[in-house]
């Protein structure tokens, strides 16, 4: 099959944005498995080439939109790069919501009676509307349903995604397949959690509202007061950095340090190593970093605003969900890194699942399967 990704940017490995991973990732993988893969996005240049996955690239200038002057039309350059490749394509695949670009590629698409998907990567979750939501209603009913309800199908990455998308009013057929996870050579043992090691570790962008870092800082606090063993390291980057290190020093919180990101083998090295992983957002449509960690064999602890908390620890029994006072969830946190069996049986049992769920091979062939599903459709 001939499939197409549509992005926003060009594609590079180290990067902190999960929809980025996730779609290089599954246009890997599919590759792999022998199918033709084109690739869509933005640059600094016009770039066209293929890849040692043997991925046909081509990027077009970073004008769609821009942010003085807002063109609702496409470009000349770009129109004429996607016509030159329309007839070898099956099926176009989307990725993100609620952006300019894609609606006016989809327009594209659609007076070429091409199919195409459309995977949020969880922008349509009901939390995600909390923010910016005038806007976001009003260029939903502008623009964004004339791309989505057109759509041969829609991928979302949680159950709870799906049940918003039907009520957004889309008819179309919907499957849930969770982002894509690679797997890395050294994990197939189990690491030994060490009963000295107290380091809870978050990794992701500084974003202090959407992450939820206010309230991962809160609750630091209130596991101060409890065990001052324990220590929270914050690894990643992005505009709130200052903001973020203030709030640390102006409430005296001792046991949190931030520090750079990390990648390939350093960054396995690191969620290995922590007793467990911490993830606060007030949203989040899936959370590729808690299904890194689980597929690493370390315990993670969610929050209840990440979907993954009823998606998937609470539908296979897992912990450990927080609540919504910190200090109840700073209490249950010692309780938990301070009883190493249950770290154990969990980190074991996330790991299965994991690997059941989100290991690459697995996400490409149900994707492909959707694919074949929704052009069967069409047909």
């Amino acid at each position: 099959m001939n499939i197409c990704f549509i992005g926003y940017h060009k594609f590079v490995d180290n990067i902190t944005s999960g929809v980025h991973v996730s779609t290089l990732t599954l246009a890997r993988e599919l590759a792999k498995q022998g199918h033709r893969i084109f690739f869509y996005g933005t640059s600094k240049t016009h770039e066209f080439y293929v890849d040692e996955h043997q991925i046909t690239h081509r990027y077009y200038v970073r004008d769609l939109p821009i942010r003085k002057k807002i063109k609702l039309s496409v470009p000349k350059e770009l129109r004429k790069v996607m016509l030159e490749d329309i007839d070898h394509i099956d099926i176009y695949c989307f990725q993100s919501v609620f952006l300019i670009g894609n609606f006016l590629l989809g327009r594209v698409v659609q007076k070429a009676r091409k199919p195409y998907v459309v995977v949020p990567r969880g922008g349509y979750n009901a939390n995600i509307f909390e923010r910016g939501r005038f806007k976001k209603f009003l260029f939903f009913h502008l623009m964004e349903k004339r791309y989505l309800y057109p759509a041969a199908g829609v991928i979302c990455v949680s159950d709870s995604e799906e049940s918003e998308v039907r009520k957004l009013g889309y008819k179309g057929p919907i499957t849930t397949t969770y982002n894509p996870v690679i797997t890395v050579p050294d994990t197939n043992g189990m690491p030994a959690i060490h009963p000295d090691n107290k380091k809870i570790i978050y990794l992701g962008r500084f974003d202090i509202q959407h992450k939820g870092l206010d309230i991962l800082l809160a609750v630091s606090k209130e596991i101060q007061k409890l065990d001052n063993t324990i220590q929270v390291e914050l690894y990643g980057n992005g505009p709130e950095k200052e903001k973020l290190l203030e709030s640390i020093e102006k409430d005296h919180i001792r046991n949190v340090s931030v520090k750079e990101p990390v990648y390939g083998k350093e960054k396995i090295d690191v969620v290995r190593n922590a007793a467990a992983y911490i993830h606060t957002a007030r949203w989040e449509g899936f959370g590729r970093s808690i299904a890194e960690a689980m597929m690493l064999g370390t315990p993670c602890i969610v929050s209840p605003g990440c979907a993954m908390a009823t998606d998937i620890f609470q539908k296979y029994g897992l912990q450990l969900v927080l609540s919504h006072d910190p200090q109840k969830s700073a209490s249950d946190i010692v309780n938990y890194l301070n009883d190493r069996q249950q770290l154990q049986t969990n980190a074991k049992k996330s790991k299965e699942i994991a690997y059941s769920l989100f290991k690459s091979d697995v996400v490409a062939r149900k994707t492909y399967q959707f694919f074949q599903q929704v052009l069967g459709h069409q047909s």
